[in-house]
């Protein structure tokens, strides 16, 4: 006869092994703490709003360039007393944005060489230079 600890153990190592019966999809919040690269190609800010395309408010950002795609982190304007970032992965070739959780980028207007894009209830206009020029991040050498 197994001892109540022999019992408890063997079940601890169970769900260690096993894990539980049902198996939970990873799914990520429509923004996220996470503060972004230390390393990236671009910054600065950008126009945003909530609930209208008013354009009133103004978010930083940080991007990084690859061959095919950008990765943009923005300040998101829906948290104002939270620091809060959508992130967004821009495709040179379609010029679309995917939003990081496959949140559904509602739409997404050129003028010139600016995108407004609408995710949510909030408005972002993301300049083309923020998203493919760039400088060499050189981090500040201690002595």
């Amino acid at each position: 006869m197994l001892s109540k600890k022999s019992t408890f153990g063997i079940l601890i190592i169970s769900f260690l092994l096993f894990g539980c019966a049902s198996k939970e999809e990873i799914t990520y919040e429509p923004t996220t703490t996470e503060k972004g690269p230390k390393k990236f190609d671009n910054s600065g800010t950008l126009r945003c709003s909530e609930d209208s395309n008013k354009l009133d408010n103004v978010c930083d950002y940080r991007s990084i360039q690859r061959d095919k795609y950008t990765i943009i982190w923005i300040e998101d304007v829906a948290s104002p007393d939270l620091i809060r970032y959508r992130i967004f992965k821009f495709d040179y070739k379609s010029h679309k944005f995917i939003a990081r959780n496959g949140e559904m980028v509602k739409s997404i207007k050129k003028d010139g060489d600016k995108y407004l894009v609408k995710v949510a209830k909030s408005y972002y206009l993301i300049s083309h230079r923020s998203l493919t020029e760039g400088y060499t991040y050189k981090p500040k050498s201690v002595f």
